[in-house]
């Protein structure tokens, strides 16, 4: 624990400096944006407008405080939650970046046998629900098309989402095949030790990966284009360097109508009215919420535990996604729902807020198609963070 504390003092005096030589500006600020608008402004391949029907405003702006005394409370509260997240999760020593494949091995065979626990703690058990969600899209997309499923859970880990998913079916009369995919052999292990296949589900975990799920590397499980119809990943994309190839790779494997679930983390919206009092009073609730998820939260519990990364843009870099299958026809994502929520844990601050997008396999015209490259090649050049 003495260890611990020492190095909860060492990252506080390393940022707290940071910190304190921005105060010698106006305003200081607390969270950059995620896209320049100077880069939009300049494209000559895009109108502003267009940008603005497909990304919300809060992407392009700064978060700033204009008073040295709300900045050093800020900044009082965050060592206290640093200090807990030291204190309770034991996150590795000195940051490191997106767990690369060498790494996926070390890294989940240590955290394999606490990865649930800690999951549970960082969300107060809400990541059980959360879970569920995906059981109850798949329950929707069967009432409406009332057949057998294929279900594809990418980054399963030790198939927590696919028990979940399971208790949800139990109570109705559908059947299909589950197949939980993973990268790392020790999370892998956890997962088949939990006997889930039975009852009207075949259940099968395979190692794999999910940037190339159709033509694997030697020793990884291949899956078959358009073989599926759900494919589900409930916290995963964040340990994933290049979301947009496990996107395409997932138009890939659906069938043409198929859904797409995603949940995962995303950064708290600031003009949604908080509903609990904040310490001091000093501070907006969304405000606290979303400084404490960008300078606390993603450093601290998911860097240096696992590596992972902010994956609030990848909610919106998601539906502009493309792939061209057999016969030259263009296929994405239509996004049938959206949800970003805030809940309450620590303190009443949100420390895991969850964004939850359920998508659709569409076919798109050769225009739209052209249309969403020139986002997504201006999300590449403005990209802040």
């Amino acid at each position: 624990m003495v260890l611990h504390l020492v190095t909860v003092a060492k990252y506080a005096d390393q940022h707290g400096t940071e910190r304190m030589l921005a105060m010698k500006t106006k305003n200081i600020v607390v969270i950059p944006p995620y896209l320049s608008i100077d880069t939009v402004l300049k494209s000559k391949e895009i109108q502003l407008e267009e940008i603005q029907q497909d990304f919300p405003q809060f992407l392009f702006q700064a978060v700033e405080i204009r008073s040295r005394a709300k900045a050093l409370a800020l900044h009082a509260m965050q060592l206290v939650i640093q200090a807990c997240i030291y204190l309770v999760l034991r996150p590795r020593s000195g940051l490191v970046g997106i767990v690369d494949a060498s790494e996926v091995e070390s890294v989940y065979e240590r955290e394999a046998a606490t990865y649930d626990i800690k999951h549970h703690l960082t969300t107060r058990g809400m990541d059980t629900n959360w879970r569920r969600m995906a059981g109850w899209c798949v329950l929707a997309y069967e009432r409406e098309k009332r057949t057998p499923l294929k279900i594809l859970d990418l980054c399963t880990g030790t198939g927590l989402a696919v028990q979940e998913m399971l208790a949800v079916f139990s109570d109705w009369k559908i059947t299909g095949e589950i197949t939980g995919l993973d990268y790392s052999t020790a999370m892998l292990a956890g997962a088949r030790r939990r006997r889930l296949n039975k009852g009207s589900w075949r259940v099968a975990f395979v190692r794999g990966d999910a940037t190339h799920l159709v033509e694997p590397p030697a020793g990884f499980a291949s899956i078959a284009a358009a073989s599926h119809d759900i494919v589900t990943q409930v916290f995963g994309i964040g340990g994933i360097a290049h979301p947009e190839h496990v996107f395409t790779e997932v138009l890939r494997v659906l069938k043409p109508e198929g859904r797409y679930f995603l949940i995962d983390m995303h950064r708290p919206i600031l003009n949604q009215p908080g509903e609990l009092p904040t310490p001091f009073g000093w501070f907006p609730l969304p405000f606290l919420e979303a400084t404490t998820y960008v300078r606390t939260t993603i450093p601290l519990a998911l860097k240096r535990l696992w590596g992972w990364r902010d994956t609030t843009l990848d909610f919106y870099t998601l539906p502009l996604c493309t792939w061209q299958g057999e016969g030259g026809i263009w296929w994405g994502f239509r996004v049938q729902r959206f949800d970003v929520e805030s809940e309450r844990w620590w303190f009443g601050l949100s420390v895991m807020p969850t964004a939850k997008m359920v998508t659709e396999k569409v076919e798109l015209t050769v225009a739209e198609v052209k249309r969403r490259a020139k986002l997504l090649d201006l999300i590449e050049q403005s990209r802040c963070q």
